[in-house]
């Protein structure tokens, strides 16, 4: 559980790092981010074994596609990627 929660406020921290700083997150700040909710939602410990495409934030929503060890999920989660939600497609 603490591998989680860790992993999480990693990506959050260093987001917010970056907000502080006033440099705007680039596209790969986002993909580490979101592979450290997708751990966090599949209780997955190395995000970085964690495909993520096609993300998107529309209507203070995150939505985007993961892959770990050849399964595929469709994941969201709240406009602050908060309470991430992982469904298995294949």
């Amino acid at each position: 559980m603490i591998g989680r929660a860790s992993t999480r406020f990693t990506g959050l921290a260093f987001l917010a790092a970056l907000s502080a700083c006033g440099a705007a997150p680039t596209a790969a700040d986002y993909q580490a981010s979101l592979r450290g909710v997708t751990a966090e939602a599949l209780g997955v410990a190395d995000a970085s074994t964690i495909t993520v495409k096609d993300e998107a934030r529309v209507n203070a929503k995150w939505t985007w596609k993961a892959a770990v060890a050849g399964v595929n999920y469709a994941c969201d989660a709240d406009d602050a990627m908060r309470l991430p939600s992982c469904v298995q497609e294949s």
